[in-house]
């Protein structure tokens, strides 16, 4: 029997961030003061669009504000993030490296984010030891960046360090008992080590947490098919293609649908 395989779940770059700057009543405001205004304004409504799927208008307004103020991270941070989501890991990289190099104007972020966010873009370009070593900077500079060690988990995992996978998910779920993620992939260690009554308690715990967890679902169903319980597998199956039509993920309905399908026969 083939049992279609479950992607990792990898937490996204960090969603984009406003960061206006306050500009202090006076009767003269200095023109520097004015320019991070003006540079803090097309933040937001860069964020605004970005939120709302222009993309390519959420670019031009980051683009603009870092023209009024070239030493405003948080501006290069949200555009690496805009052409990240557009696929453009490349420039998003530039961006990222930029907004560190400058550390300074970071509004409602710091630093420790544009490291995770360059990890995550170079993770996307299978480049996982440069994701671990950003994933690993940005841990150095907040031990409690449950993001980064969930992420550098999954990369270590990529490159076969499932020990050192393995003490990231820990850390994270150390930090966090209620994060659903770190059980998640904790369970996908265990599977893959075949320990499967192991597995079925972390995915179990997961959907615990998060109850629409459809992901979870699947695989613990990936898990029950591999111990021959085709029919808890095929209700987790059908929970889990329940949830993703209801959330419009066709892709990964298709998937469960013909998964049921296939133990059925």
């Amino acid at each position: 029997m083939k049992v279609i395989s479950q992607s990792t779940v990898l937490l996204s770059a960090i969603v984009l961030l406003t960061g206006a700057v306050a500009v202090p009543g006076s009767a003269q405001v200095p023109t520097v003061l004015l320019a991070q205004a003006s540079a803090g304004d097309l933040v937001n409504r860069g964020v605004d669009k970005a939120e709302k799927g222009d993309l390519q208008g959420a670019v031009a307004d980051f683009t603009e504000a870092i023209r009024l103020n070239p030493s405003y991270s948080l501006a290069y941070n949200n555009r690496g993030n805009a052409y990240s989501a557009l696929g453009d890991e490349k420039r998003a990289i530039l961006d990222f490296t930029k907004a560190i190099q400058i550390n300074q104007n970071w509004g409602n972020i710091n630093l420790p984010v544009a490291y995770y966010n360059r990890g995550i873009s170079y993770r996307r370009q299978g480049n996982f030891k440069a994701a671990i070593e950003d994933y690993s900077t940005a841990i150095r500079l907040n031990p409690k960046y449950v993001d980064a060690y969930l992420n550098r988990g999954v990369a270590k995992r990529r490159q076969g360090d499932i020990k050192g996978a393995l003490n990231d998910y820990n850390a994270a779920i150390r930090i966090n008992p209620n994060l659903p993620e770190g059980y998640y992939n904790r369970g996908i260690l265990y599977y893959m080590d075949k320990k499967y009554k192991d597995a079925i308690a972390e995915y179990a715990r997961a959907i615990e947490l998060r109850p629409d967890y459809a992901d979870a679902y699947f695989n613990r169903a990936i898990v029950y098919a591999n111990l021959n319980d085709r029919k808890t597998a095929i209700k987790d199956l059908q929970t889990a293609a329940e949830i993703y039509q209801k959330k419009g993920d066709s892709k990964n309905y298709k998937d469960a649908v013909q998964f049921i399908d296939q133990l059925q026969r």
